[in-house]
């Protein structure tokens, strides 16, 4: 009986530690957890760029970007500037990606709690298919030192440059 009893003890010691231990992973392992990270942004008044969504996703066979631009609707002219296209990236531009992502800060962006009539409307999302964190910032380029909406627009910039495209054409 003591020897159960002591198997017992030991048994329970051992998952006490295995739960502390997860509890106290490193950064680096919680990094590892990111899969996924998307940028959708649509804009009141423009033509071509009217909206764009870029998702870039962690697989087992390697990082895909996957991009969508469409001009607005009715602008045949535009629809040269449609993109429809998915390609790999390294793993170096999804930790720059990542990085810059994970610089936002909330407490920052609750000054930018502002809205307009005309303007772009971001949203970067990051995290895994079971869970993730979301930002929505319009017009993150107005005022945005005092609105401090600046790691957001890096971020949104980092996205747009992994995906090819020019930051200055599309926010």
């Amino acid at each position: 009986m003591r020897i159960s009893i002591a198997i017992f003890i030991l048994v329970l010691s051992s998952c006490g530690e295995t739960e502390k231990r997860s509890q106290n992973k490193q950064p680096e392992d919680r990094l590892e957890r990111i899969d996924v990270i998307s940028f959708k942004f649509e804009h009141s008044l423009r033509i071509p760029f009217y909206k764009v969504s870029i998702e870039i996703t962690k697989r087992y066979n390697g990082i895909y970007l996957e991009l969508h631009s469409s001009p607005k609707d009715g602008f045949k002219n535009w629809e040269n500037t449609r993109i429809d296209t998915t390609f790999l990236i390294d793993a170096n531009t999804f930790n720059k990606v990542l990085n810059s992502v994970r610089k936002i800060s909330s407490q920052d962006l609750e000054s930018s709690l502002v809205s307009g009539e005309d303007g772009t409307s971001c949203e970067i999302r990051y995290g895994n298919f079971q869970n993730a964190i979301s930002y929505l910032v319009w017009t993150p380029g107005l005022d945005s030192a005092t609105r401090k909406t600046e790691d957001f627009l890096m971020a949104c910039k980092e996205i747009i440059i992994a995906a090819k495209l020019d930051p200055n054409k599309i926010l």
